[in-house]
């Protein structure tokens, strides 16, 4: 594959810094389906499929999703 091995990452402007794209997995969709939704409000690429490579674990500030969480 031709993007084995690479990263995408998005400056978030407001914020000044990169993050990985990422979101909350909305009622009735399962992981995938979250993932290609994000995938394509954030870099607006429109994709197929994933593939699971792993779990990343990460500590989120307080936020209006709530308070901090991991």
């Amino acid at each position: 594959m031709k993007y084995q091995g690479k990263y995408l990452f998005l400056h978030n402007k407001w914020r000044k810094n990169w993050e990985l794209p990422g979101g909350i997995i909305e009622p009735g969709e399962n992981a995938q389906q979250c993932v290609i939704r994000e995938l394509f409000e954030e870099t607006n690429l429109n994709i197929d499929s994933v593939e699971f490579k792993g779990l990343m674990k990460f500590r989120l500030q307080p936020s209006f999703h709530g308070a901090e969480r991991t």
